[in-house]
């Protein structure tokens, strides 16, 4: 009986350990948005009439990186189109 007893009492702490970690985080704490999810790429800005962009210039900032690749994306498709 002793041993069915700590069986028991492992069993039931093991899932105690588990349970917070498989909902993810604590209760009423809403997951943090991702980069991506905060601000629009700047392929999706280019989208835009040039009116939504220059309202929004002055608060717009973008990485080197992201330019560079954005460039390099644009240069890969003419590269493309023109041969």
């Amino acid at each position: 009986m002793p041993m069915l007893f700590k069986k028991f009492v492992s069993l039931a702490l093991c899932v105690l350990i588990l349970l917070p970690t498989a909902r993810g985080s604590e209760p009423g704490q809403k997951p943090r948005p991702t980069k991506s999810e905060q601000t629009p790429l700047l392929r999706e800005y280019l989208q835009k009439s040039y009116l939504e962009l220059f309202e929004l210039a002055p608060t717009l900032e973008f990485t080197q990186g992201e330019i560079e690749k954005h460039r390099d994306a644009l240069k890969k498709g003419t590269d493309i189109c023109v041969d």
